[in-house]
C-alpha cells in the first residue's frame, strides 16, 4: 500500500485535469473527499464535467481533441464504476490511456474489463481500494502500475465538508433535494430515528427483502457530479440526513462509510458481488462501530 500524497510527490503531479466519477450521492462524497485532498496539498487542477464527457463518448467524439487532453495528466475519480456492471469507466479509460501523458485512476473497485487491463500502457497508474481488485489486476497484467489505497472518503474531514459553503444552481435539483428531505422527515415521523434501513434498489441489490420505510439515501440525494459545488452540496445533504439516525443497516458502501465516520452503529451487508466485503476487510474492520453481516 502506498500513500497517495507520496505518490503524487514522487510522480511530480501538480497541474492536471480531474474528471469526477459520475453517479449518486456516494460518488459525490468520493469526489468531495477528493477535492479536499487536492486542496490540502495545494494542487492545481481543472474539473471537467463527467456529463459532458459521457455525451462526447456517446457521440463518438475524440475526447483528446474536444477537451485538449493530449499530453496532459488526467486523473479519474474513484468508485465502483470500472466493473462489468457499468460501461462508462471502461470506455473512458480505453479512450484516454493511449492519448494522455499520464492517466491516474483513484481508489476504485475493478472487475471485468480484462481486455482493457491487458492492453494498458506504462503511462497508466491504478489505485485499488481492496485486495480482490488488486489481485485481479495483477492476474491480467503483471506490468501495470497498481497500488492498494483506502477509499478516498476514509480520509474525509467530515465537519469541514458539512460547514463548507455550497449551493445548487439548478431549480430542478433544489426541488429534488427539498422533496427528499421531506421524505426522510416523513419516515422518521412514522418509524423513528433509532434505525435507518438504507438498502440499495439498483442493479447491485440483493434478494434481501426491502422493509417499509427503506431510504436508498445514495439515490435520494444524488444531486449531480458535474461541478465541484454540485458534489459538495450533494455530499453535505447525504451526510446531514444520515446524521439524523442512530443506527444504520445498509448494503450501500458509502452509506456505510459515511455513517461510520459520523459515529453511527452500522450493520453492513453485502452487495451483489465482492465489493462491500473486500472494502470492509481492508479498511473498515478497524472501526468498532461497524460490523459486516454475511447474508
Amino acid at each position: 500500500m502506498i500513500d497517495l500524497e507520496t505518490f503524487i510527490q514522487q510522480a511530480q503531479i501538480q497541474d492536471f485535469i480531474y474528471i469526477p466519477n459520475p453517479g449518486n450521492a456516494g460518488d459525490s462524497l468520493i469526489n468531495a473527499a477528493t477535492f479536499q485532498f487536492f486542496d490540502r496539498l495545494g494542487l492545481r487542477y481543472q474539473v471537467v464535467s463527467p456529463k459532458l464527457v459521457k455525451q462526447c463518448l456517446k457521440k463518438g467524439r475524440d475526447l483528446s481533441q474536444v477537451f485538449e487532453f493530449s499530453g496532459k495528466v488526467v486523473v479519474l475519480g474513484g468508485g465502483g464504476a470500472f466493473t462489468s456492471h457499468y460501461t462508462y469507466s471502461n470506455r473512458l479509460v480505453r479512450e484516454l490511456m493511449h492519448k494522455v501523458e499520464h492517466l491516474v485512476l483513484l481508489p476504485c473497485t475493478i472487475e471485468g474489463n480484462a481486455e482493457t487491463l491487458r492492453e494498458m500502457p506504462e503511462n497508466v497508474t491504478l489505485f485499488c481500494r481492496e485486495q480482490v481488485s488488486y489481485d485481479y489486476v495483477k492476474s491480467q497484467n503483471e506490468q501495470v502500475t497498481v497500488y492498494l489505497h483506502h477509499d478516498m472518503v476514509l480520509g474525509l474531514d467530515v465537519q469541514r465538508l458539512i460547514e463548507e459553503p455550497a449551493k445548487l444552481s439548478s431549480m430542478r435539483k433544489k426541488l429534488k433535494a427539498y422533496r427528499n428531505l421531506k421524505r426522510v422527515t416523513s419516515v422518521i415521523q412514522q418509524h423513528g430515528h433509532q434505525c435507518l434501513s438504507a438498502l440499495r434498489l439498483d442493479k447491485e441489490k440483493t434478494a434481501r427483502t426491502i422493509p417499509k420505510g427503506n431510504l436508498d439515501m445514495s439515490t435520494l440525494f444524488s444531486l449531480g457530479t458535474q461541478t465541484k459545488e454540485d458534489n459538495i452540496y450533494s455530499a453535505q445533504q447525504f451526510l446531514t440526513q444520515l446524521n439524523r439516525f442512530e443506527r444504520v443497516i445498509t448494503n450501500r458502501l458509502h452509506v456505510c462509510i459515511a455513517s461510520t465516520l459520523l459515529g453511527k452503529q452500522v450493520e453492513f451487508l453485502g452487495n451483489s458481488y465482492f465489493k462491500n466485503k473486500a472494502v470492509y476487510d481492508l479498511s473498515l474492520r478497524q472501526y468498532n462501530n461497524v460490523a459486516y453481516v454475511s447474508e
